[in-house]
C-alpha cells in the first residue's frame, strides 16, 4: 500500500512511469524553453528573474504607486536556470559560491554537509534558491549557517585569550 502511494506520488497521479520519465513530464516543458533561451543569450542571459517567457509574466503592482511588487517566476532547475537567466559567467559564478559552500560545510561536519547538500539538491526538482520571499529564504539560512559552521577561526575556542 505504500508503494502504491509513494508511485502514486512520483507520477503525479498519472500512469506509471520510471523516475526518469516522470521527472521529465513534470521539469521536460519547462527545460526546453529554458535550452531555448540559452541558445539565444548564452554570454548574458535573459536577466535575472524574468520568466522563460516574458510575455506569460502576471506583475502584481502596489495599488498606490503602481510599482511591481512581485511576478511569479516558475523555474525548473538551478543550474538550467542560472544559465538562462545570467548566462554563463553568472553561472560560473554561482558554481564557485556553491563549491565554496560545500566546502566550508564539508569541514564543519557530515551533519553539515548533509544539510548543504539537501538544500541545493531541493533545487533540481524547483528552483526555488534565488526567491528569498518563499522556500529560499529558509534555504539560504540552512547553506549561510553551515558556511559558518565551517568557517576556520571561528567560533568559541577555549584555547584562544
Amino acid at each position: 500500500m505504500i508503494g502504491e502511494r509513494i508511485g502514486s506520488y512520483i507520477s503525479k497521479r498519472g500512469e506509471p512511469v520510471s523516475f526518469v520519465q516522470a521527472y521529465d513530464n513534470s521539469r521536460g516543458r519547462l527545460i526546453n524553453i529554458m535550452w531555448d533561451n540559452i541558445k539565444y543569450e548564452p554570454l548574458q542571459g535573459i536577466g535575472f528573474g524574468i520568466a522563460s517567457v516574458p510575455a506569460l509574466m502576471i506583475v502584481k503592482r502596489d495599488p498606490v504607486f503602481h510599482l511591481p511588487v512581485s511576478a511569479v517566476v516558475e523555474k525548473g532547475v538551478l543550474p538550467l536556470a542560472v544559465l538562462e537567466e545570467v548566462g554563463v559567467f553568472g553561472l560560473l559564478g554561482v558554481a564557485i559560491w556553491g563549491w565554496m559552500i560545500l566546502g566550508r560545510s564539508a569541514r564543519a561536519g557530515v551533519g553539515t554537509l548533509a544539510v548543504s547538500i539537501t538544500a541545493l539538491l531541493l533545487n533540481m526538482g524547483e528552483s526555488t534558491l534565488f526567491s528569498p520571499g518563499g522556500l529560499g529564504l529558509l534555504l539560504l539560512i540552512l547553506l549561510s549557517w553551515a558556511f559558518a559552521n565551517g568557517y576556520e577561526g571561528g567560533g568559541d575556542d577555549s584555547n584562544e585569550c
